[in-house]
């Protein structure tokens, strides 16, 4: 398996269960240190039960995060002027 950041080679690093019941493999880059698990192939069943109809505060907590995000992102690439 490649690397899916710089296309490095990678080595088994570790293994875990996901969701109680798959084995996963995770692999390390050998080249920048990236740390990603073999192709996902249990996503579809970890995320549909993800959003419950219950969970009222879901559009709250994202609205919340708005303004911290916002400072991250302006920090890690600042607003550039540009001249018309």
């Amino acid at each position: 398996m490649t690397c899916k950041i710089c296309d490095g080679e990678t080595a088994k690093f570790d293994r875990t269960k996901v969701l109680g019941k798959y084995s996963v493999q995770y692999y390390k880059c050998k080249n920048c240190g990236a740390i990603f698990t073999e192709e996902p192939y249990w996503l579809n069943e970890a995320y549909s039960d993800a959003i419950s109809d219950l969970d009222v505060g879901l559009v709250s907590r994202n609205l919340n995060n708005v303004p911290i995000l916002s400072k991250i992102l302006d920090f890690i690439y600042p607003p550039r002027n540009i001249a018309s």
